[in-house]
C-alpha cells in the first residue's frame, strides 16, 4: 500500500523534501512509516526525528488525515492505503 507523507517546515528544509509517497506493507503502523522514513532518508531524518532511545522526538505534530495521532492510537495507529500522513514541527519562540 502507498501512503502519502508531507513533511513541514525546517523539517522540509533541512531534509530537502516534502512530500513522498512511501510504500508500506499492509497493517503498517505509523512507527512503521517513521522507521521507512528515517531508513529511506538517511542519518540526518533519524537525528531530526528521533530521541537517542529511538522514540519520536516531542518537537512535532503528526496528523493522519488531518487528526492528531495522539487522539487516535499513537505511533500504533494503523494506516491504510490513501492516508496521507504530515509531520509538523512545533512553532516556539518568544
Amino acid at each position: 500500500m502507498y501512503v502519502k507523507v508531507k513533511l513541514l517546515g525546517i523539517l522540509a528544509d533541512k531534509l530537502k523534501v516534502q512530500d513522498l509517497n512511501v510504500e508500506l506493507e499492509k497493517g503498517a503502523t505509523l512507527r512503521d512509516l517513521i522507521m521507512k522514513l528515517v531508513d529511506t532518508l538517511g542519518e540526518k531524518a533519524r537525528a531530526l526525528l528521533l530521541d537517542e532511545k529511538g522514540h519520536l522526538r516531542k518537537l512535532y505534530n503528526v496528523l493522519i488525515n488531518g487528526l492528531e495521532h495522539e487522539a487516535l492510537n499513537g505511533l500504533d495507529t494503523a494506516l491504510s492505503e490513501g492516508d496521507t500522513v504530515s509531520i509538523i514541527p512545533l512553532a516556539g519562540g518568544g
